[in-house]
């Protein structure tokens, strides 16, 4: 069974396909706000993930103070948890942190070795 959180995220998932920017930010922005009352950690990836959807929704929308906002935010819950993941690495190149990304890989490159 998964969580009501998640069936909020992956809801937003869909309407982002969909191209309906709107009603998926709002999703998401539903899933984060049940995601704190159901949690105390609130530097999780479920949260980071939820940011990181918004603000490709505020891209798309053309809200691009809102969208960098958004992904800074991510970037910083990612790197707090030390999040050696994709979604780190696609933070980073949605918000043109080109320095971030290759630092982040060869960072990576030598964890893995």
């Amino acid at each position: 069974m998964i969580s009501f959180p998640l069936y909020l995220r992956l809801k937003g998932n869909v309407l982002f396909h969909l191209r309906a920017y709107e009603d998926s930010r709002h999703f998401y922005l539903r899933a984060l706000n049940a995601k704190k009352k159901l949690s105390p950690n609130k530097n999780c990836v479920d949260v980071a993930n939820a940011i990181f959807n918004m603000g490709n929704c505020c891209m798309k929308l053309g809200e691009f103070d809102e969208a960098f906002a958004f992904l800074n935010k991510a970037r910083e819950i990612y790197a707090s948890i030390n999040e050696e993941s994709l979604e780190m690495a696609q933070v980073c190149s949605q918000i043109g942190c080109l320095h971030s990304l290759v630092r982040f890989v060869l960072e990576l490159r030598h964890f893995r070795s």
